[in-house]
C-alpha cells in the first residue's frame, strides 16, 4: 500500500528506474527523510 505526501523538500538524490521512472530521496521539513517513486517523471 502506498501513502501520498504533499510536502516542500530538498531532492538529495535520484536514479532512474525504468525508461521514465525515477527514485528519488526527498529531505521535507514535515516528515523527514523520504524515498520516493517517481512515475513517468
Amino acid at each position: 500500500m502506498s501513502q501520498k505526501y504533499k510536502a516542500t523538500g530538498i531532492i538529495l538524490k535520484g536514479s532512474s528506474l525504468k525508461e521514465s521512472d525515477r527514485l528519488v530521496t526527498v529531505l521535507t521539513p514535515e516528515y523527514g527523510l523520504i524515498r520516493a517513486f517517481a512515475p513517468g517523471a
